[in-house]
């Protein structure tokens, strides 16, 4: 494991932008957020939103873009076994801000055979040992054929598929769930969240509160990557602009929201990746919820993918004494304070987090 434990470390050192709670309390740790897509004019305002890599270019000029706006690459060398694709693989391996290579993308719709994907993956790794192969795979029933060939695995759950007002999202905790618990279970899980539209399958793109529950699905289920698709996409959409194709920066709500959700993502950073999870992943309902033990306090995060609001009581071990809580992130929840633990409502989407710990702490 000394690949992925090296892509750990660098997600860890490498300058990123931060940010920590008012009162300093959460050391800053940084978890890897991903873009699909970026291109060179537009790697400033990607790094603007927050972001610590992109997922695009394969050539010495796009990686040193990236890194000269602190973004890291995992490069979509798409490694064919030709002459090309070595010579491809010997110019980037040494750009210092490259932090993986895709293989192969989405093996499985693409008709990549498990077979060859392991020759591709045990060649790329003697060209270039020192940075993981990052696969993604599209079909929940396919990941245990492809991710022991993968050193980083993402799932891309895209839920959203009709004009529906309300749209199930669970797809996204679910895809999450299945591929942790895949053999080999050592190997790091990122999701990739559908942040886009395209004609004929993807007839809208995520509101605000959806793609907040999505990642926050992710944060819950253990994902230890984001991801988001598309900044651009070829599928046929309009965009408001005029243009007719997906592009992220036509879309002001969306660009605005994904900054916030990757600051909210640093801001958790620390729990997350630290933090003892005291429920590792728990149903209230077709709500979901995880519970976490850092420090003196514990961290309730709840989210609901379904299509309908959804009540609960969870039931907290309070380890403080006279327990205080507070909901520090409200996103169409009503949260009541109980004896033992909490009662929530959320709505469609909805989203909560909620500290509980003592005066003292708080």
């Amino acid at each position: 494991m000394r690949i992925v434990t090296r892509i750990i470390l660098l997600f860890f050192i490498s300058a990123c932008p931060t940010a920590v709670f008012a009162d300093d309390t959460l050391p800053t740790v940084q978890f890897p957020i991903g873009l699909y897509s970026a291109n060179i004019p537009n790697m400033k305002r990607v790094s603007e939103l927050g972001f610590t890599f992109v997922v695009g270019g394969d050539d010495t000029m796009y990686i040193r873009s990236a890194r000269d706006n602190g973004l890291d690459v995992v490069a979509n060398t798409f490694y064919r076994g030709d002459t090309a694709s070595r010579q491809k693989i010997s110019r980037i391996r040494n750009e210092p801000n490259l932090i993986a290579n895709v293989v192969v993308d989405e093996p499985d719709i693409y008709n990549k055979p498990p077979e060859l994907v392991k020759r591709l993956s045990e060649e790329v790794k003697v060209l270039d040992p020192d940075h993981p192969l990052y696969i993604t795979t599209w079909i929940p029933a396919n990941y245990s054929k492809y991710k022991k060939y993968a050193d980083i695995f993402s799932v891309t759950p895209y839920p959203i598929n009709s004009t529906d007002t309300f749209q199930d999202l669970s797809l996204v905790y679910k895809s999450i769930y299945i591929a942790k618990i895949t053999e080999p279970k050592n190997i790091p899980v990122w999701a990739t969240l559908q942040a886009f539209a395209g004609e004929p399958t993807w007839k809208r793109h995520p509101r605000p509160e959806e793609l907040r529950c999505m990642v926050y699905q992710s944060l819950i289920a253990g994902a230890e990557g984001i991801l988001y698709y598309s900044m651009s996409s070829s599928e046929p959409y309009l965009m408001p602009t005029g243009r007719k194709n997906w592009f992220l920066f036509d879309d002001p709500v969306t660009t605005k929201t994904i900054k916030e959700l990757n600051s909210e993502i640093v801001d958790w950073s620390s729990i997350i990746l630290d933090g003892k999870r005291l429920v590792p992943l728990a149903r209230v309902g077709e709500a979901i919820y995880t519970l976490i033990q850092y420090k003196e306090n514990q961290y309730l995060f709840i989210t609901n993918p379904s299509t309908e609001s959804q009540t609960g009581n969870i039931k907290i071990p309070h380890q403080a004494k006279n327990p205080v809580q507070r909901t520090v992130l409200n996103q169409g929840a009503s949260v009541q304070s109980t004896s033992d633990g909490v009662l929530i409502t959320l709505e469609s989407a909805g989203t909560a987090v909620i500290v509980i710990g003592s005066l003292d702490t708080f």
